[in-house]
C-alpha cells in the first residue's frame, strides 16, 4: 500500500517541497535532483531539512490519503489458484484493503478469456463481496487490462462515437456495460468508477496495466505476435505510437481473444 498524499515525504515530493528544494540546490551548487529518486538518496542534509520544514507548515490541517493497488487477481481462472479458491488469502487481502482510503486494480481483476462470463461472475462473486465490504463506502476505481478488456469495452466503443481521442486518464460510465455493471453490484457498497487507459495516482505517477507493451515485445508470445500484425495492417510505425494507435491495434486482438 502507498501513501500518495501532499504531506507525506516518503511518497514523494509533491510540488511546494520539490520548488524549495530546487532553490536550496541552486544555492548550494548542488547538482540537480531528479524527481524520481527517493527522497532517502537525496545527499544534501540542508536541503533534506528545508523540505521537512516546509512540508510540516503546509501540512499542519492535512493528511495523507493511502492508496492500496492492486493487480492481476485473474479471478476465475482455470487453474484454480486465483484468490477466489484460496479464503485465506483472500481474508488477508481484505484486512490489508480495509486500511485505505482509495483502492485502484490496476486490471486484470477477473479472468474473462477461459471462461463464460456468468461462469466468471459465479465464480469471482464471493471475492468481489468481500472486496466490496472491505473497502465500505470509500472509492474504488477499476482500470481494466488485457484479460478484462471487456469491462471497458463497450463504454470505449460509445465515447468513439463523440470523439476518436483516446485520454491518457479516460473516465467512463460503470454502467455502460453490462459486465461492468455487474461487477459494480458485486463490490458495492464502494464507489466504482472506471479509468482507462490508466490513471494519475498524484502529479508525477500514472499508473497502468501495461499491455500496451505488446507491441514493443519481441518474445514471440501470441498475443504479442497478434498485436505485431495488426500494428502493420494500422500502420502503427507509419502513424506513430500516441494512445489511438495502441488502440487501434490491441483493441482487436483482446476482442478476438474475448470471443473465443
Amino acid at each position: 500500500m502507498a501513501t500518495l498524499g501532499p504531506c507525506d515525504a516518503g511518497a514523494g515530493l509533491e510540488a511546494a517541497g520539490l520548488r524549495a528544494l530546487r532553490e536550496e540546490e541552486r544555492r548550494l551548487d548542488a547538482p540537480p535532483l531528479s524527481s524520481t529518486v527517493p527522497f532517502e538518496q537525496i545527499g544534501q542534509s540542508a536541503t533534506k531539512r528545508l523540505w521537512r520544514q516546509n512540508n510540516d507548515t503546509a501540512c499542519e490541517d492535512r493528511r495523507p490519503v493511502s492508496t492500496a493497488v492492486i493487480s492481476d487477481l485473474h479471478l476465475a481462472a482455470v487453474s484454480d489458484a486465483d484468490v477466489a479458491r484460496r479464503p485465506e488469502v483472500a481474508r488477508r487481502l481484505a484486512d490489508a484493503l480495509s486500511a485505505a482510503d482509495r483502492v485502484v486494480i490496476l486490471g486484470d481483476l477477473v479472468e474473462l478469456r477461459e471462461r463464460r462470463a456468468d461462469e466468471v461472475l459465479e465464480l469471482a462473486a464471493p471475492t468481489l463481496r468481500a472486496i466490496g465490504e472491505a473497502v465500505g463506502d470509500r472509492e474504488l476505481v477499476l482500470v481494466p487490462g488485457n484479460h478484462d478488456y471487456e469491462l471497458v469495452s463497450p463504454a470505449l466503443e460509445d465515447a468513439r462515437l463523440d470523439s476518436p481521442e483516446v485520454p491518457r486518464e479516460g473516465t467512463y460510465p460503470i454502467d455502460t456495460g453490462v459486465l461492468s455493471r455487474r461487477i459494480a453490484g458485486l463490490l458495492a457498497p464502494a464507489r466504482v468508477s472506471l479509468a482507462y487507459p490508466g490513471l494519475w495516482l498524484r502529479d508525477d505517477v500514472w499508473a497502468t496495466h501495461g499491455h500496451y507493451a505488446d507491441l514493443h515485445l519481441t518474445v514471440p508470445r501470441v498475443e504479442s505476435i497478434f498485436a505485431h500484425l495488426v500494428g502493420r495492417m494500422v500502420g502503427a510505425r507509419d502513424r506513430g505510437i500516441s494512445l489511438e494507435t495502441y488502440e487501434a491495434t490491441v483493441g482487436p486482438v483482446y476482442a478476438f481473444s474475448h470471443a473465443l
